[in-house]
């Protein structure tokens, strides 16, 4: 790691004008660390930064200062014009874009991820490491040693590692990611905080939740548990990916709480044509990013999903899904 970050320092210090981005649908540990990239590159003393996304996030300036500076916006545009860019908590072009990106050979890309699903982006730097619960952890380990963190900095990564191992419950949260957390609250960030506000949730999640709620069933032979929300519910409510990610972390207790059915999924629209799968599972219970990568998705061993594009009614997916399980455990 040393080695790699001494050359990822020399490339920040050449690069005239830098991109940071993370992937399109972005949750807290994507929004988090393209800031905490952003401070600490002006920690760095570097003035052309900039950071965009394709989609809306989940953060807001007066949680942490500078969200306001991301743009939103296709990450097409003006791409060539950037020779340093982060690609941050995903690893394929399509994750980052819904545009064909194309790189310039002349460009550095330096990519930051905790996922396992293979690449298909030719990199000068790649932090991949997918035992890590996530990005941020990765991008302290990676600058602890030669930045001093400001306290916008800490709130920033601690915001990610607190969302992405849900309040550090889930597989992976060893000694090195709560040195982390220590770590971070020193510099000013504060876990009571950032729980707050990752939890809060508004009359259209709780009806949301509801409705999944009452869908909820188990799979006795399989031992599962799953549920669906119907896309006229969904659309009356005017749910949207942020919302939907908070809606997720919600019921995700109940699709795994129930004694005996340790794993489960979720199936919900996605857009106007599409359905998205998003599974669950408790530590050493089901592998479902490999029933995801079945079923032409990925994710994590515990965090995975896959999407439907030309299946519009999620009771279709659900059905689908359950016999795509069959066929993969049976």
């Amino acid at each position: 790691m040393l080695k790699k970050t001494e050359k990822l320092l020399k490339l920040i210090k050449d690069a005239k004008n830098i991109l940071v981005t993370s992937h399109i649908e972005p949750d807290y540990d994507a929004a988090s660390s393209v800031l905490a990239i952003y401070w600490i590159l002006k920690t760095l003393k570097k003035q052309d930064v900039t950071m965009v996304l394709e989609d809306d996030h989940p953060l807001r300036n007066d949680f942490i200062e500078g969200s306001d500076l991301i743009e939103k916006r296709d990450l097409d545009k003006d791409l060539h014009k950037y020779d340093l860019i982060f690609l941050l908590d995903a690893n394929t072009k399509s994750r980052f874009s819904r545009n064909k990106l194309d790189f310039n050979r002349n460009q550095k890309i330096v990519k930051i991820d905790h996922h396992a699903t293979r690449t298909d982006i030719k990199t000068t730097l790649d932090f991949a490491f997918p035992e890590e619960p996530s990005t941020c952890e990765i991008i302290f380990e990676i600058f602890n040693d030669s930045v001093d963190f400001s306290a916008t900095i800490a709130k920033a990564l601690l915001t990610g590692i607190v969302d992405d191992t849900k309040n550090f419950s889930i597989r992976g949260v060893e000694k090195f990611t709560l040195h982390a957390a220590y770590t971070l609250i020193e510099r000013g960030a504060n876990v009571a905080e950032i729980s707050e506000f990752i939890k809060q949730y508004d009359r259209s999640i709780l009806d949301a939740v509801k409705e999944i709620l009452n869908n909820l069933n188990f799979d006795k032979q399989y031992q599962y548990a799953f549920s669906y929300l119907p896309r006229d519910v969904y659309n009356e409510l005017k749910i949207t990916d942020l919302k939907m990610d908070k809606i997720m972390d919600h019921v995700t207790d109940f699709l795994l709480g129930f004694k005996g059915y340790r794993w489960g999924f979720l199936v919900r629209p996605k857009g106007e044509k599409g359905t998205k799968v998003s599974m669950r599972s408790r530590y050493k219970a089901q592998n479902v990013r490999l029933l995801a990568e079945h079923m032409h998705g990925g994710g994590h061993d515990e965090a995975a999903g896959a999407t439907f594009e030309d299946i519009s009614d999620p009771y279709e997916a659900l059905a689908i899904t359950r016999k795509k399980i069959g066929e993969f455990l049976g």
